[in-house]
């Protein structure tokens, strides 16, 4: 596995592992789409963490479950500090691979504040995607419940395999169609909602009832998590966590309501 140099370690066990992307999305709300060739200030700016299953973990660390991230970074700016803000999330990413000489993974959206609107541009590295032989069978296995997105279809197959091995249930955020996802969706327990619903059965920790049950306001799951005055922080979903794990990437909130409700912490790159 060419991850961390904890790799070689035994993993603690957790409630959560997620395999999959994550991603710095560049997050400018405007009023309305300019002139071609004309220039407009935005409404606001944020640089949140993003990603699905980065931001599915991150929800989960909020809630105070156990969470470890699977997936890849590269070592430019960027990708440094998708993987700091998770890690100050509380996230495990010391199992995570490292994409060596890549650039990160990064999203420019712009969100429409009067009709919810989104116009996006991202770069995935070639070098971001995940290969089975990359994996490691304990790190995978090493929660309650395994999460994934299918993105590298390949990996996620193998993945998947070994949790049903290992007795877990597997949820999907199956948001991107991409080739050799439909090997994987047979194999999973849920997407997006039903994912909560099948982690609240597999812990025995509060957070998990919350997760199984009614949606929480994002003060609420604002309420208990870490100090984030000091970096970007991941959206925060209006409908907590039960949205927010198997939720496509939503570090661009405004989707859900036409302009952006994201925790009010915000820096400039």
């Amino acid at each position: 596995m060419s991850g961390d140099s904890r790799a070689d370690a035994v993993p603690i066990p957790v409630d959560a592992v997620g395999l999959g992307s994550n991603a710095l999305d560049l997050l400018g709300v405007i009023d309305g789409h300019p002139e071609p060739d004309t220039q407009a200030p935005p409404r606001g700016f944020e640089v949140q963490g993003g990603g699905m299953i980065a931001t599915a973990m991150v929800a989960c660390a909020r809630m105070g479950l156990r969470a470890r991230y699977v997936g890849k970074f590269g070592d430019d700016y960027w990708a440094r500090l998708s993987r700091r803000l998770l890690a100050r999330e509380g996230v495990d990413v010391r199992y995570a691979l490292r994409a060596r000489g890549s650039v990160g993974h990064v999203s420019m959206m712009l969100v429409d504040a009067r009709t919810g609107a989104r116009t996006g541009f991202y770069r995935r590295p070639p070098a971001y995607a995940i290969r089975p032989e990359e994996l490691d069978r304990a790190v995978i296995t090493s929660g309650k419940l395994l999460h994934v997105d299918g993105v590298d279809a390949a990996a996620a197959t193998v993945a998947v395999r070994w949790a049903r091995e290992a007795g877990q249930p597997v949820t999907m955020d199956g948001e991107r169609i991409v080739e050799g996802i439909d090997a994987v969706w047979p194999a999973v327990d849920g997407e997006a909602d039903e994912g909560a619903a099948t982690l609240g059965h597999v812990c025995d920790t509060e957070p998990c009832d919350v997760l199984a049950g009614p949606a929480v306001d994002s003060p609420a799951v604002e309420r208990d998590a870490p100090d984030r005055r000091d970096h970007p922080a991941h959206g925060s979903e209006r409908r907590g966590l039960a949205r927010a794990v198997g939720a496509e990437d939503r570090g661009d909130a405004a989707r859900l309501d036409g302009e952006r409700h994201a925790v009010e912490h915000r820096v400039s790159p």
